[in-house]
Formats: structure tokens, C-alpha cells, sequence
């Protein structure tokens, strides 16, 4: 990150049943400079996170907590001491996820995962573009037979 601190995201249990999502910075010797969780006491996970041009983080996912599915793909804009900014949830009632979100150029974000149409399909490569405020501008869905996801 620009000023020598890191950041990770992931879940922790928080009961024996559900887990929440958390975001923690670092300092360069791994003090805990902040940490903060996410979730509604139901399976939340956060797997991917990037340093934003106005020096916050943006982070995805998945969720159980919020959306419309058994798991929807989950993003968390949080500003530079973790405080949410806005977040959302896309996704059907099939199960999806997001597994990478990286900031574009033109300061929105491209979001990558895995996206289902309802329980009994297969997993389809899911690209979603947002804009910075994550309002939604476009999204593809790639996929055939065989189970997909990927990387942006």
C-alpha cells in the first residue's frame, strides 16, 4: 500500500454456525493499526482487496447476510480507517461470488467470479464494471457445460 501499511481481508467464526467478513490493516512490523468486521452473523467472506485512488479500499466477495440467493457476490467500499463507505450485493438465488475487483482507470471497479442461474445450473465466469460510487454500468456471464469462475 502507498504509505508501507498492509491490508487483509478474509472471515472470521463468529459463531459455531456463521462467520463475518473483516478487513484489518497492518503497519510494516503486522501491528493491528484497525480492524473491522462485516456480516450479519451468517456466512460473509471477503477474498480480494485493493488500495483505491482516495486512498480507502474496496473489497469482494460473498454474502449470505444481504442479497437475493443462498450466497451473492458481495462488494465493500470502506474509506482509509475502515469505515463503510457503501457496499452491495449481486447475484441470483443460484450462489455466487466475486473473487477479485480490481479499479479501472476511470475510477470505477471490475469485478470477477462466479455466477449461477438457480441451484441446479452451472457455475458461468461473471465480469461485472461499477462505477465509483458502485453504481452498475454493464455485466457478461461466459460459460457452457463445465463450471466456471475467474480472475480479473
Amino acid at each position: 500500500i502507498s504509505d508501507n501499511t498492509f491490508i487483509a481481508v478474509g472471515a472470521y467464526q463468529n459463531t459455531s454456525t456463521a462467520r463475518d467478513a473483516f478487513i484489518m490493516k497492518f503497519d510494516e512490523n503486522a501491528n493491528v493499526i484497525w480492524q473491522k468486521g462485516f456480516g450479519r452473523g451468517n456466512m460473509d467472506y471477503l477474498g480480494s482487496v485493493q488500495q483505491t485512488i482516495d486512498n480507502g479500499y474496496i473489497a469482494a466477495g460473498s454474502t449470505a447476510s444481504f442479497g437475493n440467493g443462498s450466497y451473492d457476490g458481495w462488494i465493500i467500499k470502506v474509506d482509509s480507517t475502515g469505515t463503510i463507505e457503501w457496499h452491495k450485493a449481486i447475484g441470483s438465488t443460484g450462489g455466487d461470488s466475486f473473487s477479485s475487483i480490481q479499479q479501472t482507470t476511470d475510477q470505477g471497479f471490475i469485478i470477477s467470479g462466479r455466477y449461477r442461474q438457480n441451484r441446479d445450473a452451472d457455475f458461468d465466469l461473471w465480469i461485472i464494471k461499477m462505477d465509483s460510487e458502485g453504481g452498475f454500468e454493464w455485466q457478461y456471464c461466459y460459460g457452457g457445460d463445465e463450471e466456471g469462475g475467474g480472475n480479473v
